[in-house]
């Protein structure tokens, strides 16, 4: 007998990428630190990186239902330019569980993202 599961193969490889965050800089951080040694010796060294933020925020808003009444979160994309993409289901197949599919939809469009729905057949690998 097969374990029994549920898949959540969620987002394609599209999906992903329109998602990839560039981060912006929003300010630097400078840590100074000074180590005081055994034959005291006193050594000190300054380090420097920049604070980033996310530019695309992301929150949970939903949930899909797994075999075992687990929950799945979905997201809200906002992005700084005003659009909200939802990932949402877009398919569920069985392989000793469900397979859970996800794509994006335009919420202000009221459409599903461009390029981002599961093709048949590369659900069809899973």
């Amino acid at each position: 007998m097969g374990i029994r599961e549920t898949q959540f193969i969620g987002l394609n490889q599209h999906a992903h990428a329109l998602l990839h965050d560039p981060m912006k800089i929003i300010g630097r951080d400078y840590i100074r630190r000074v180590f005081f040694l055994e034959d005291n010796e006193i050594r000190e060294e300054q380090l420097e990186q920049d604070i980033l933020e996310k530019t695309i925020k992301d929150e949970a808003y939903d949930h899909v239902q797994g075999m075992f009444e687990e929950k799945i979160s979905l997201y809200r994309y906002i992005f700084p330019d005003g659009r909200i993409y939802e990932e949402r289901e877009q398919a569920v197949a069985w392989s000793s569980g469900p397979v859970i599919f996800t794509a994006l939809f335009d919420v202000n469009e009221d459409r599903w993202v461009k390029g981002t729905r599961w093709l048949r057949t590369d659900m069809n690998k899973f």
